[in-house]
């Protein structure tokens, strides 16, 4: 019941007109090509995520770097807030 209320509601309220979406005249397809074309050349679109080359010699160090920091932070072996023991 509610439903059909809302419908027809809905349909009863006129469509208001994007008047800068809608045509003004009869449309050229040429004309409209053209426009849509120097429209892409003027975007330059560039990809949202870019890779980057890292070279395997830095990436190993960066991991043996992680590797460092994590087993002295971590609480295996006292770690960085461990006691001396020995």
């Amino acid at each position: 019941m509610l439903t059909a209320v809302v419908e027809a509601a809905m349909e009863s309220q006129p469509l208001l007109p994007d008047d800068e979406l809608a045509p003004s005249g009869p449309i050229d397809s040429d004309e409209e090509k053209d426009l849509v074309l120097a429209a892409i050349a003027r975007a330059r679109p560039q990809p949202l995520y870019q890779t980057t080359c890292v070279p395997l010699r830095r990436k190993y160090q960066h991991v043996r770097l992680k590797e460092m920091l994590g087993n002295a932070l971590s609480g295996r072996g006292g770690g960085l807030f461990g006691t001396a023991s020995g």
